[in-house]
């Protein structure tokens, strides 16, 4: 961990459960070893999934400790684990989100940071994929949305995916983000959706940085070469339109600026 003493910390946040916690260590590894220090590497785990607490958890995973991982406990939200405690408890600080079975080259993190002092009020994504419309003017299907591959202007068409690595400046996202009752209604599934919809809500726009890292490496090499039935993201190919069309429907003026953005 860094020893530079900052006037807002860099905190890392991300999550897992207990089919795939036993993989984490390559994932924080590569967090640990990155170019730019984070001040804390948090992983958020829930007390229901393991029972025992660090009893659950396997030594090689525990002694990442001693470098500078911190394990921290929360109510089981599923994946909203990945930002929601970290919000609550660091508000005045920059949070960036990674995800458990994904390999960061070492450079990932700094990338975001250089991207953020130039523009402190955006959400800065390596991987974002940019909102369409169909041939009716209306938002095109999710899966039709292509990843952006480079540096451009910031937008609120610009759709982050937060296991890529995503940085939240404090008070980027709206108060609503806290809303349990809402996000397990209208998301339950898809917690990007959420966080961009809450970004898009709080009037905050969102840029790829230069030389963003699109490509994600897995740890896992099925996750390479297949499309694992077991994953969220697998879930979430056929029903992320679903999602989305609550999100538009319960916060209309969230679709408002986007069409307003379509037109610029």
């Amino acid at each position: 961990m860094t020893t530079t003493k900052r006037k807002q910390k860099i905190i890392i946040s991300l999550t897992t459960y207990p089919e795939r916690i036993n993989n984490i260590q390559y994932t924080i590894y590569s967090l640990l070893t990155q170019t730019l220090k984070a001040d804390e590497i948090i992983l958020w785990l829930s007390d229901d999934e393991f029972p025992n607490k660090e009893e659950n958890i396997l030594s090689n995973i525990l002694k990442l400790k001693k470098n500078g991982l911190t394990i921290k406990w929360c109510k089981n939200i599923k994946s909203y684990k990945k930002l929601i405690p970290a919000l609550q408890e660091y508000s005045n600080d920059i949070i960036i989100t990674a995800d458990d079975d994904i390999y960061y080259p070492e450079n990932w993190l700094k990338i975001l940071y250089e991207t953020h002092k130039q523009h402190p009020e955006n959400i800065i994504a390596h991987r974002s994929k940019k909102i369409t419309l169909n041939d009716k003017k209306e938002i095109s299907s999710y899966n039709n949305w292509q990843i952006i591959k480079e540096n451009n202007n910031a937008s609120y068409l610009n759709f982050f995916t937060t296991g890529g690595g995503t940085l939240f400046p404090p008070h980027s996202l709206n108060s609503e983000v806290f809303n349990e009752e809402e996000y397990t209604d209208l998301t339950p599934y898809s917690d990007d959706i959420w966080f961009w919809a809450m970004a898009i809500l709080n009037k905050t726009k969102i840029e790829v940085p230069p030389n963003n890292i699109a490509r994600i490496t897995y740890t896992t090499p099925e996750r390479d070469v297949l499309n694992n039935v077991n994953t969220l993201w697998y879930y979430n190919k056929k029903h992320n339109d679903k999602q989305l069309h609550n999100i538009l429907n319960k916060y209309p003026e969230i679709k408002e600026l986007l069409y307003d953005s379509l037109k610029e």
